[in-house]
């Protein structure tokens, strides 16, 4: 029988808790959707997979030069562990970057005279946590994981220390680096107005479905794109503030 498939999923739930929620998913769906319907029309053992084999897969791969590689990297980790638990003899060569045909595509971004036309598009009470999108040059998952103790006032400064991963807080960040901001002149005042709450986190979302709690992405995306709409922009959230500033 064909030992590729069983063993990928053992492989995936094996090393679960060494990889973020939203790693986790797309392995997931790497596997399910890609690596197990090609095992199961090539009939190849662990041990015969070679170049050739990972061509195929790759062409196979219905998928943007940059999904392709997302699914050929969770094969390659998967190998790796295998050859280390002696079930193959060698990891075989990967496809070249090339192979992939990816084109990096042109980062979008706004002047800062139209970024703040879209904040102030947005209702007042909510944007407090889009000018510390703009003015920190952080992650939305970011902002919205901030909570309370992360600023430290003596210093007057932020440390980014956790994240959102696939809609999970998760403590560390997505280059598992802890981060220490200064805060901004710009967006001291700003803090100041917020209302106080008895939540955990720094950025609470006042009509949230949650009473007092974190904004989730979909709703902060939500709001974003409604301001573009009003002042004539069309640009992604993380595009329109980091990328931006």
């Amino acid at each position: 029988p064909n030992d590729v498939i069983p063993y990928l999923y053992e492989w995936l739930e094996t090393t679960r808790p060494q990889l973020s929620p939203a790693t986790y998913k797309d392995y997931s769906n790497s596997i399910r959707n890609h690596l197990e319907p090609f095992f199961l029309t090539t009939p190849v053992q662990l041990h015969e997979i070679g170049h050739d084999t990972l061509l195929r897969l790759l062409n196979s791969i219905a998928r943007t030069g940059k999904g392709k590689l997302n699914v050929l990297y969770c094969l390659h980790r998967y190998l790796k562990l295998a050859w280390r638990y002696d079930r193959m003899q060698a990891v075989p060569p990967f496809p070249e970057r090339r192979n992939y045909n990816i084109t990096d595509p042109a980062i979008d971004w706004l002047p800062e005279e139209r970024q703040n036309k879209v904040i102030e598009a947005i209702p007042k009470e909510q944007q407090p946590i889009f000018w510390f999108l703009k003015y920190h040059l952080r992650r939305p998952s970011e902002a919205m994981a901030l909570h309370k103790e992360d600023y430290h006032p003596e210093e007057d400064v932020f440390v980014i220390r956790r994240t959102f991963s696939s809609k999970e807080l998760v403590e560390y960040t997505k280059t598992h680096k802890e981060h220490i901001v200064p805060c901004h002149a710009d967006f001291k005042p700003m803090m100041e107005t917020m209302p106080k709450t008895f939540s955990p986190f720094f950025f609470v979302n006042p009509h949230g479905k949650l009473k007092g709690q974190n904004y989730q992405h979909g709703y902060l995306s939500g709001l974003w794109n409604e301001a573009c709409n009003k002042v004539g922009e069309s640009i992604r959230l993380y595009a329109g503030t980091k990328h931006s500033s």
